[in-house]
């Protein structure tokens, strides 16, 4: 019986001994910042594209829907891509979300000749809706880099 005891006790603490090693805890990643970097959207539409045309800046008008599938993949994807982030800092960055009233957005919608989301509109720094480059569903985020780079 005392042999047993002594068994148990053993496996017990040989048992605490690796979950200890085992919880030490893996190495932290300090790479990655303690918040994540994104994009700040303007929802402000027309306020917004009045101040970039001011301050001579690019914009980006992001056409977009809580329900649309491909929308919610750019967003996922792309948007949240470091790489993009990073290009978007010398644009200014408009949302324009159509999950909900539709009759206040349907305005700046036809301005921009947008007939579906996702679309993705650039600015130049005059104020112009430029024809291209154009997002009208899911890109990946080096694509919209190259697209980045052709808006000025």
């Amino acid at each position: 019986m005392q042999h047993r005891r002594g068994i148990f006790v053993f496996l017990i603490a040989l048992f605490l001994l690796v979950l200890g090693f085992g919880c030490e805890g893996t190495p932290k990643d300090d790479s990655r910042a303690a918040t994540k970097a994104s994009i700040e959207w303007n929802l402000k539409h027309d306020e917004a594209l009045a101040a970039a045309k001011e301050a001579g800046k690019p914009a980006i008008i992001d056409f977009t829907a809580s329900w649309c599938a491909p929308c919610q993949q750019l967003e996922r994807e792309t948007f949240s891509d470091p790489k993009v982030i990073e290009a978007l800092q010398r644009f200014a960055t408009i949302r324009v979300d159509g999950s909900g009233d539709m009759e206040a957005v349907e305005p700046f919608m036809e301005r921009h000749e947008v007939v579906a989301f996702p679309t993705v509109v650039f600015v130049d720094s005059k104020g112009n809706t430029m024809a291209e480059p154009r997002v009208t569903d899911f890109v990946p985020p080096a694509e919209l880099l190259l697209m980045l780079d052709k808006a000025k």
